[in-house]
């Protein structure tokens, strides 16, 4: 299981993705959203913007019931500075 950030912290970088992503969500465009990890933190994901994408609920629910997946787009890569700072791809 992955170090979790300090609350202070969590809510800083939760606004910076935020502000990354246009304050939507980055699979259908709908405003009202939260942050989610994508890699889950149970497997392991850490608290980086590069593994946090902004989701609307509708959208976050349907990854959470493995009906939406999301994927990184090549020369795009899973870490540091690729992930959700790049290009993804919705499937499902």
């Amino acid at each position: 299981m992955s170090a979790r950030l300090e609350p202070e912290e969590y809510e800083a970088l939760k606004l910076r993705v935020m502000a990354r992503d246009g304050y939507k969500c980055r699979h259908c465009g709908w405003r009202q959203t939260s942050v989610h990890h994508v890699i889950f933190r149970s497997e392991g994901g850490l608290d980086e913007p590069w593994n946090l994408v902004c989701l609307c609920l509708k959208c976050h629910d349907a990854i959470h019931r493995y009906e939406l997946f999301i994927e990184v787009v090549p020369p795009n890569f899973v870490g540091p500075g690729g992930g959700a700072d790049g290009i993804l791809r919705f499937t499902q």
